[in-house]
C-alpha cells in the first residue's frame, strides 16, 4: 500500500494546501511579488496532489534536455508549499487571541513533522 493512497497523507496535504493558499492571499494582499512564484508552485503542488508527481514530471520533461529540470521544479515546489504551509500556521497560531501561547509549540511541531513528511511524499517521484 503506498503512502500516497492512505486517506491521512490526503488529509494531511490539502491540510497544507489550504495553509499555503492563506499564505498566498497575505503575500498577494502585502503586494509583494512573491505571491505570482508562490501561485506557480501552488498549481504545480496541486496537480502533484491530484494525479501524483509522474504525471507533472512527464509534462515537465522537455526532448533533447538531458538534465533533470522538472525534478528541479517539482522539488523546489514542494520546498516552497512547505515553507509557505508552515508559514501560514505560524500566522494563524500568532493571530490567536491568546496572552501565552508557548503551549502551542509541542502541536506546532508536530504539525511541522506531518508537513514535511507530506511535501516529502510529494516530491518522490516513481
Amino acid at each position: 500500500m503506498s503512502i500516497r493512497s492512505t486517506p491521512s497523507f490526503y488529509i494531511t496535504a490539502w491540510l497544507g494546501y489550504s495553509l499555503a493558499i492563506y499564505t498566498w492571499f497575505l503575500l498577494f494582499r502585502s503586494s509583494s511579488f512573491l505571491w505570482v512564484i508562490l501561485g506557480l508552485s501552488l498549481l504545480i503542488i496541486f496537480r502533484c496532489i491530484t494525479k501524483g508527481p509522474s504525471s507533472v514530471h512527464q509534462s515537465l520533461t522537455f526532448p533533447g534536455i538531458t538534465f533533470p529540470l522538472s525534478r528541479i521544479i517539482i522539488r523546489s515546489s514542494s520546498f516552497l508549499y512547505f515553507s509557505a504551509s508552515m508559514y501560514g500556521l505560524i500566522d494563524i497560531i500568532l493571530e490567536l487571541p491568546l496572552y501565552d501561547k508557548s503551549f502551542m509549540l509541542l502541536p506546532l511541531l508536530i504539525s511541522a513533522c506531518f508537513l514535511g513528511g507530506a511535501s516529502i511524499t510529494l516530491a518522490q517521484i516513481d
